[in-house]
């Protein structure tokens, strides 16, 4: 069985992709509750001093200082979730910036994706490049797209507009599953 795609990626998908490798992905989890613990701890410590810098000069009445501190830890709660959700828009805004760059366009040329039972071939440009299956780091489905990675950051991404089915996509599915390594599979955001 083999499969053969011919299609270019948008911009929006590259984002997509961007955003996904970055942030959405099951192996990111991490990195998001790392990112959370640091910015809530930030906070915390700002918090903290604040209200000691407050208490050595501000005036004695304790009453004022501790509702000042309650907003204050209300405001610094608010900035911490605000960061933590405009990541996703700084990460596809950094995308957008990388992509506009034109070193980076030929990520959105048309290329020319085999799968078969022995490897991978895409050709972009005339230029082809061969993958076996074994190189295949990482296997990842979103609710778009499929991603096969060959290093922590890098994947060939394959858009789901391009199969006219749902039935065509699990079929797909199924047919990469068999083919990657079985560590390379990550199973955890099905759509």
């Amino acid at each position: 069985m083999s499969y053969h795609f011919k299609y270019s990626l948008t911009l929006e998908e590259y984002e997509e992709y961007s955003l996904f490798t970055a942030w959405d992905a099951p192996w990111q989890k991490k990195t998001k509750q790392k990112f959370l613990i640091n910015n809530t701890l930030f906070s915390a410590l700002i918090m903290v001093a604040t209200y000691l810098v407050l208490e050595k000069i501000g005036p004695p009445r304790k009453r004022n200082l501790e509702v000042l501190l309650i907003l204050f830890s209300i405001s610094l709660f608010i900035v911490v979730l605000l960061n933590y959700y405009n990541v996703p828009y700084r990460l596809k805004k950094r995308a957008r910036k990388f992509i506009e760059t034109e070193d980076n366009q030929n990520l959105l040329y048309e290329r020319d994706f085999e799968l078969t039972d022995e490897q991978i071939s895409i050709t972009i440009q005339g230029s082809t490049s061969y993958l076996k299956w074994e190189s295949v780091t990482k296997y990842a489905v979103s609710e778009n797209h499929f991603y096969l990675y060959t290093n922590s950051e890098s994947a060939y991404l394959i858009p789901k507009r391009l199969f006219s089915t749902q039935s065509e996509i699990n079929q797909f599915d199924k047919f990469v599953l068999e083919k990657v390594p079985l560590s390379a599979s990550f199973r955890s955001i099905r759509s």
